[in-house]
């Protein structure tokens, strides 16, 4: 899979999820129905877009990591922003295809 993380444009469909990344300096939040994950850096005032692969609750740094943790329709999973690559915790809910995580912290 190819990823581009784009210039911030527009509104989003479904923002929800703010969160505050102090190491990194940047504000990042979700739009579960385009779906992805959106940056906001403080010093230099631009905004990124990453697309990812389905619907995403949240997404939150780790302390002293370089990746994030994020909640998707199918589970907890690592998330590399720079890349968009993902490793998978965990899927408390893998028979139930329907849900997806909606709101969490780290």
């Amino acid at each position: 899979m190819s990823i581009t993380i784009v210039e911030r444009q527009g509104r989003d469909r479904l923002g929800e999820g703010p969160v505050w990344d102090a190491v990194r300096g940047q504000l990042l939040w979700v739009d579960i129905l385009a779906p992805c994950v959106h940056r906001l850096s403080v010093d230099s005032g631009r905004g990124t877009t990453l697309p990812v692969e389905e619907p995403i609750g949240w997404v939150a740094p780790r302390r002293d990591r370089p990746d994030f943790v994020a909640g998707f329709r199918s589970g907890f999973y690592f998330l590399d922003l720079e890349t968009g690559a993902r490793r998978l915790i965990g899927a408390p809910e893998a028979d139930r295809p329907g849900n997806r995580l909606n709101d969490g912290w780290v």
